[in-house]
C-alpha cells in the first residue's frame, strides 16, 4: 500500500471519529452509529486514536515529495476526498441504519438541528420533494 492510500485512509477514519463526537456534543442523534452518547463517544475517540497509532506506528512519514512523499497539492486533494468520504460514509449508514426512526411529522426547515430528529436521507428526499414541487409549480 502507498503513502497515498494510507494517507487516504487515516484522514477518512479520523473524520468519521470527529463526525460521531461532534454529533454528540451537537444532540445529533440521527448521525450517531450507536443509539447510546456513551458508546459513540467511545467509537470516536476509538477510531481517532486506533487509526493514528495505525498511520505513525512505524514512523518515517516526514519525507519530502521528490523521496516518496506526498506533494502538497496531493496531499491537499487525498484529505478533501477523505473528508469527503467519511461525510459520506457517515450519512449514507447512518441513514440506513436509523430508517425505523421514520417520522411524518411536518418538515421544519431547521437546519443542521434537524440531523437530532430525522435522518440525512429523510431530510435530503423532503427537501427535493419541496424544491420540486416549487419549481413545477
Amino acid at each position: 500500500m502507498t503513502i497515498g492510500q494510507e494517507y487516504l485512509i487515516f484522514v477518512t477514519l479520523v473524520c468519521m471519529g470527529v463526525i460521531q463526537m461532534a454529533s454528540v456534543f451537537g444532540s445529533l442523534n440521527m448521525l450517531l452509529f450507536f443509539e447510546s452518547y456513551t458508546l459513540s463517544k467511545i467509537l470516536g475517540w476509538t477510531t481517532i486514536i486506533i487509526a493514528t497509532i495505525w498511520f505513525f506506528h512505524n514512523g518515517g512519514r516526514n519525507l519530502p515529495d521528490t523521496a516518496g512523499g506526498l506533494s502538497g497539492g496531493s496531499q491537499f486533494g487525498l484529505f478533501a476526498l477523505g473528508t469527503f468520504l467519511a461525510i459520506t460514509v457517515t450519512f449514507l449508514g447512518t441513514s440506513v441504519k436509523n430508517i425505523k426512526h421514520y417520522q411524518s411529522a411536518k418538515y421544519t426547515c431547521q437546519g443542521l438541528s434537524e440531523l437530532s430528529r430525522r435522518t440525512f436521507l429523510q431530510i435530503l428526499c423532503t427537501n427535493l420533494r419541496i424544491l420540486w414541487k416549487s419549481c413545477i409549480g
